[in-house]
């Protein structure tokens, strides 16, 4: 909070409540817990069987255990009245009770029934020709008041928790367990064990709780607090990439999102513009993510250049220890204010603390007084997270520190990012291979064939991701341009749109994240959440793009189904990131995590890119219409085809129809001075926007796909002989 208030005065974050996890769950455990008789230990990583408590699994089968329990303490048989016969309360009616309620403690349900069962009573033994004595009616409410439970549950919290953990050692589910010590995720069962079992007066402990770096924490723990602090919102921020807990982190958002957020996602976002490290470091750091084996989220740093990152080989520990003087000496000359040295463990920078300290002023680094606001520091890569420096220096970051493995990797990373202007790095030869070894291509990229399933017999007419359009239903494309029909547009080419029209429609959450891949012979299929892109090359140098919401969409054929005599040769091949497919002379790039495309040359540069924030939308309903976002540079000249032969619109900082309304069908085109082309397959009106204050798209109506052609032949002249080509002319 002290860093916090430092850097950022006006967020007024006075006086908020602030604890770790751990706290947390022993403030929910309230008369419970005696700080004289029980202690907090961290969770040990290096034991699998100590990390199986932070999955979610854990949680399910601690919730199974409740349940069972419930159920054995709780009398579900029915309540009849011995003299009379008359039935109180039958066996359905208990069960469905409890079911019901599935956040209510069992000591809650059991007074809850209680009152419902003496409720009834009083009903029965006050009604009309009921012939019961005082005596009677009071043995039977001494009988019954009691009937489900006592009030109070008189057991003992942390004797439960040792049943449920000999239960899930009968299961081979064995953990250590130190009597008397709990680690974070056995007080968050002990916290939903008292929740869950004990509690009747229910403490409201909070409106809104804010989690910081909450990659770090498993599911167990995100499960546990959702139940008990009911009716509570959140705001949880973390980045997986620097999840070092790894052994029962976050790996990724997705199961904290299915439990937190609202059934449509809303309310979860990607913050991918960094503007912590310079250009250098982010390379220097992103590199050093390569070398993991899962997905990662996309950064995108702003443009702030500095110096390289400098990385020193030095004879023995003594040179190390002098270079670390000497780099931190010149920060400080400098001008630099806050400055950490970066060890791998506690005992590695208590040593260089002490040989440090003699030359250099070295603050308090004890995680539970130090401010953190200026001045150098010497810290075990642990206490970096969350927090930032002007200048830092990796010490000694061998390949026995960190090895060549996911939770290293993400450790590396985090002490790289650490650094805003100035990254240094010393070592003794022994550096890691997650620096000195650059990523092989290899193991970027993967052949597609190898991730997704077999490819469709040929004789099989639809795939059960995206159906193919029928053959018969797919013959529609007039030759005969006499023929063609009449774009039915109001709107002509040229026109400026209504500026109600230019603002895309508001939206929830559009997740159009890669989710599964399948290749066929003609074309390329990538799944997401939002619906199915579908990248078919038709010619070395023609690329027709489809996208349709849903999980199963059906593309309809359309008026511009071009089709080239010959199929042309191309490959596809994806990584942990990125999907490509490509020809001859065009490769399209997929970025797994958003699912925008990139068109470059086969040398490599970049030709067109679409929005990685959000790449494209459809919305349907009466009028449905699309938009696909593009990130054009501002000095690209962007020119429309008009209807003469050498009519062109120039397109910058402009907004127009660029279809030909009340005309013969002619396909849209928007032409680049960077040789390439994009031919809309649309049938109504197309507008191009290139305003920032609107976005920069190519919208449709009156269709619920979006249907495009990439057209590179190099330069203008080729291109439009491409596009006579797809038109049909």
């Amino acid at each position: 909070m002290n860093y916090i208030t430092s850097v950022l005065p006006d967020l007024d974050v006075y006086g908020i409540s602030q604890m770790t996890m751990e706290q947390l769950f022993v403030r929910l455990l309230y008369e419970d817990w005696d700080p004289l008789k029980y202690t907090v230990r961290p969770v040990d990583q290096k034991d699998p069987a100590a990390c199986v408590k932070g999955s979610s699994q854990w949680f399910s089968d601690l919730e199974t255990f409740c349940r069972i329990y419930e159920e054995t303490e709780i009398p579900s048989d029915e309540v009849r009245l011995e003299k009379s016969g008359v039935l109180l309360m039958d066996e359905e009616m208990i069960r469905d009770y409890l079911k019901q309620h599935p956040k209510m403690s069992m000591q809650a349900k059991i007074n809850m029934l209680n009152e419902i069962l003496m409720s009834k009573l009083e009903n029965e033994l006050a009604g009309k020709g009921v012939s019961y004595t005082p005596e009677e009616k009071k043995e039977l409410y001494r009988l019954y008041r009691r009937h489900f439970g006592k009030k109070t549950w008189r057991g003992s919290i942390f004797k439960l928790y040792r049943q449920f953990l000999g239960n899930q050692e009968e299961k081979g589910q064995r953990i250590p367990f130190i009597e008397n010590e709990f680690d974070l995720y056995d007080l968050a069962a002990l916290a939903y064990l008292y929740k869950r079992i004990k509690e009747t007066d229910g403490i409201r402990e909070a409106s809104h709780v804010v989690i910081d770096e909450a990659q770090d924490f498993g599911m167990m723990a995100y499960r546990s607090l959702e139940y008990c602090l009911r009716g509570c919102t959140y705001t949880i921020m973390g980045d997986v990439c620097q999840n070092i807990s790894f052994g029962y982190g976050l790996g990724d958002w997705e199961e904290l999102k299915k439990l937190i957020l609202p059934e449509d996602g809303a309310g979860f976002c990607l913050l991918q513009k960094s503007y912590r490290n310079t250009v250098e470091i982010s390379a220097f750091a992103e590199e050093i993510l390569r070398h993991g084996t899962f997905a990662v989220y996309p950064v995108n740093p702003i443009s702030r250049h500095g110096n390289p990152v400098n990385v020193k080989r030095c004879e023995d520990e003594d040179e190390m220890v002098l270079e670390t003087r000497k780099s931190i000496e010149k920060w400080l000359q400098e001008g630099r204010e806050t400055i950490a040295a970066i060890c791998r463990d506690e005992k590695e920078a208590s040593e260089l603390r002490k040989r440090l300290g003699d030359k250099l002023p070295i603050e308090d680094s004890d995680p539970d007084t130090a401010d953190f606001t200026k001045g150098i520091m010497v810290l075990p890569v642990e206490y970096t997270k969350g927090l930032e420096f002007d200048a830092v220096l990796l010490y000694h970051p061998s390949a026995g520190h960190y090895p060549v493995e996911d939770r290293h990797v993400k450790l590396l990373y985090v002490a790289a990012t650490r650094a805003l202007h100035e990254l240094a790095v010393v070592h003794q030869g022994d550096l890691t291979d997650l620096i000195a070894k650059p990523v092989s291509e290899k193991t970027k990229m993967r052949l597609i064939e190898k991730e997704v399933p077999a490819a469709v017999p040929k004789d099989q007419k639809r795939s059960t991701t995206a159906p193919m359009v029928p053959e018969k239903e797919e013959q529609i494309l007039v030759k005969d341009r006499a023929s063609w029909p009449v774009n039915p547009s109001a709107h002509h080419f040229g026109e400026c749109p209504p500026v109600e029209i230019l603002r895309p429609k508001e939206h929830g959450q559009i997740d159009c994240s890669i989710q599964g891949i399948k290749k066929t012979k003609s074309c390329l299929d990538l799944i997401s959440r939002y619906g199915v892109l579908k990248i078919t090359p038709l010619q070395e140098d023609i690329i027709r793009i489809q996208f349709k919401r849903g999980a199963a969409p059906r593309f309809r054929p359309g008026f511009w189904d071009f089709r080239s005599e010959a199929h042309p040769e191309w490959t596809a091949r994806a990584g942990k990131n990125l999907i490509e497919t490509a020809t001859a002379k065009v490769a399209v790039r997929i970025d797994k995590r958003t699912g925008a495309l990139q068109f470059l040359d086969r040398q490599g540069k970049q030709l067109l890119a679409e929005q990685a924030g959000l790449p494209r939308q459809i919305e349907t309903g009466p009028l449905s219409q699309t938009w696909t976002y593009f990130d054009w540079p501002e000095k690209e000249k962007l020119f429309a085809k008009g209807v003469l032969a050498e009519e062109l619109e120039r397109m910058n900082r402009k907004a127009r129809y660029i279809h030909f309304g009340g005309k013969k069908m002619c396909m849209p085109l928007l032409l680049s001075e960077y040789g390439y082309g994009i031919g809309v397959a649309a049938e109504q009106s197309v507008i191009c926007c290139t305003l920032p204050m609107y976005g920069l798209y190519l919208y449709t109506d009156g269709t619920d796909q979006i249907d495009y052609y990439f057209l590179y032949g190099g330069d203008r002249k080729r291109t439009l002989e491409l596009y006579k080509n797809v038109e049909g002319r």
